[in-house]
């Protein structure tokens, strides 16, 4: 089905009046069974059945004219997302409500991804339980999105040693560690098994099951990071970071896993790590639900970092939250 048939209206965040809706085009298209000599009603109704989801996502929707020349025009936030409707006749379910960034290029995410994998800043969307979204996976955040944000917490993995005990079985020489005697007893009539003894040692390696499982989801990461469904610019962005990672996980070998388990023993780096890694392998199990995204935080964040780089640049010093302090005997300061 063609997305563009689930989508009930489609704007920019920061627009403070939408393009008119008319009461009789929405009554064809969506209201079909309302009366639409009092077209107005439905739409009132409409704002009520919708009013938590259109609070959620920050839309505030208006009723303009009367009788058969009402419309409805919308106001957005700074909230970027989707949420999914009822119809007002009907109370059944009919297309989503999109709010998209106000500059986009050929994607609407690609300059989002870009800041955000600037910006190296945990930025996750908010999602509330809802009904399915009409347009599926069609206008969810793309897993590409998460995947830039693993890309990022693992490189801050791999600058670190992440080890851990493996417990293995190997022959030994000498009787020492946890000896397999029921297996020594089944060899040792040999005479040159006498002094092969099956003992079990914890070893410390980085080579174990859990970087193993990481290295599992940074394979589905850079398949979808590559593949022709990524605009040409994060995929030239993160081409140089996947070739890297990949080069120093080259000796650990993927394991397949539906769930990566974190353990209270775990640093802080590898929790986050394994949390991120946990949505990659979740994704696809998710339901399509209502989402949204503060992008005034964004925005924030991107100029902190401009002032960060300029800071640097100029060999200068930030101070974030500062408070001036100044006395001054007269009556204004």
């Amino acid at each position: 089905m063609n997305k563009l048939l689930d989508v009930f209206c489609e704007i920019p965040c920061l627009t403070e009046q939408s393009r008119q809706l008319s009461g009789i085009f929405l009554q064809r298209k969506w209201f079909k069974s309302a009366d639409k000599r009092i077209i107005g009603q439905y739409l009132q109704k409409f704002i009520d059945y919708n009013s938590s989801q259109f609070k959620f996502i920050g839309v505030q929707p208006f009723i303009t004219g009367s009788d058969q020349n009402t419309s409805l025009t919308f106001r957005s936030s700074s909230f970027i997302g989707v949420i999914p409707l009822r119809a007002s006749d009907t109370g059944k379910q009919i297309g989503d409500f999109v709010v998209m960034p106000r500059f986009t290029g050929c994607d609407r995410f690609e300059d989002y991804i870009e800041i955000l994998n600037l910006l190296g800043t945990e930025i996750s969307p908010e999602v509330i339980d809802s009904l399915s979204l009409a347009s599926g996976k069609n206008f969810r955040p793309p897993l590409y999105l998460e995947a830039v944000k693993f890309i990022s917490i693992l490189e801050a993995l791999i600058a670190k040693t992440w080890r851990k005990f493996d417990n293995l079985e190997k022959i030994s020489s000498q009787p020492s560690g946890q000896i397999n005697w029921n297996k020594y007893i089944t060899n040792e009539f040999k005479v040159e098994n006498r002094l092969k003894f099956p003992s079990r040692k914890n070893l410390l390696s980085e080579y174990h099951n859990e970087y193993s499982e990481v290295r599992y989801v940074f394979d589905i990461c850079k398949s979808e990071l590559l593949s022709s469904n990524i605009p040409p610019r994060i995929k030239n962005t993160i081409r140089g970071k996947l070739s890297f990672i990949e080069e120093k996980l080259y000796h650990h070998k993927p394991r397949a896993t539906n769930n990566i388990a974190i353990k209270s023993s775990d640093s802080p780096t590898v929790k986050k790590c394994k949390e991120q890694g946990n949505k990659i392998l979740n994704f696809n199990l998710v339901e399509s639900t209502a989402w949204r995204v503060d992008f005034a935080d964004v925005f924030e964040k991107f100029i902190q970092h401009i002032f960060k780089e300029v800071a640097k640049e100029n060999g200068g010093k930030l101070l974030t939250n500062f408070k001036f302090q100044s006395r001054t005997s007269k009556h204004y300061s």
